[in-house]
């Protein structure tokens, strides 16, 4: 068994990850991204930082940290289009393996090394992602988002967030690119027409810290005043999510068979 296991490691190591990661005047805390990434027990991999017109130090900070694997992208105009960024960085990538991470969230250090180990072991699966632990500012208590899988349940809510993702490079060639003129749930958008041509597949490990912060793009909680509301927003939906699963797609997926 751990012969099998050891054989898996060395060919899930020979696929380059390369990492989409939009940013726009995040100079204060893109380093903690950057730095997760750094991290990783998996390290063969791409970091492409597209870097939207930002009017702060944020490309000074980026070129610091002086490795060889990450890609700095400066736009010379603003798009103000996640959707155009994270193409830009696609286009510009090399790896059959594509992730992501925003600019305010982190990885856990084998973040990229469970996902991988999925597609290669599932040739089944075209898009695998992991749960995230919640953090909202000024405040102690977090959430944990692990949402399971089930193709209806994503047409009626998105769980899925981008940093949490992992897909073949050939599910953009099938479903399409990022939707450039959606400013908001063009994630979601994009999820539905993978899920439309291939297999998802949900690791329940947080593998993903996810900030919510005054700074944060999620639309749903743009008008929230306080941290609390956000967080009970967000309780309120992840449960909303999980009750409607129960009850119209049946039971939970199960984690992935280490002989699978």
């Amino acid at each position: 068994m751990n012969k099998r296991k050891n054989i898996s490691s060395i060919e899930v190591t020979k696929r380059l990850v390369s990492i989409i990661m939009p940013t726009y005047n995040r100079m204060s805390i893109i380093g903690k991204a950057i730095e997760s990434v750094l991290r990783q027990t998996y390290q063969n991999w791409e970091l492409i930082i597209v870097n939207d017109c930002s009017s702060d130090n944020t490309s000074a900070v980026v070129r610091k940290y002086g490795d060889k694997r990450i890609t700095l992208i400066d736009i010379k105009k603003n798009l103000g289009s996640p959707g155009a960024t994270r193409n830009i960085g696609i286009k510009k990538s090399r790896g059959e393996y594509i992730a992501y991470l925003d600019d305010d969230n982190t990885f856990r250090k084998n973040h990229i090394e469970r996902l991988a180990e999925v597609l290669n072991r599932r040739s089944d699966i075209g898009l695998v992602y992991c749960s995230a632990e919640l953090h909202f500012e000024d405040m102690e208590e977090t959430l944990i988002r692990d949402v399971y899988f089930k193709k209806k349940l994503l047409l009626i809510g998105n769980y899925i967030d981008t940093s949490d993702v992992m897909h073949r490079r050939e599910c953009l060639a099938k479903s399409g690119f990022w939707n450039e003129s959606k400013d908001y749930e063009e994630d979601w958008e994009l999820w539905k027409r993978m899920a439309a041509h291939y297999d998802f597949y949900h690791i329940k490990e947080v593998l993903t810290d996810y900030n919510f912060h005054s700074g944060t793009r999620t639309h749903e909680l743009h008008s929230l005043q306080t941290p609390y509301e956000s967080f009970k927003a967000v309780s309120d939906y992840l449960q909303h999510l999980l009750s409607m699963g129960q009850e119209e797609t049946g039971p939970p997926q199960t984690a992935v068979d280490e002989e699978a």
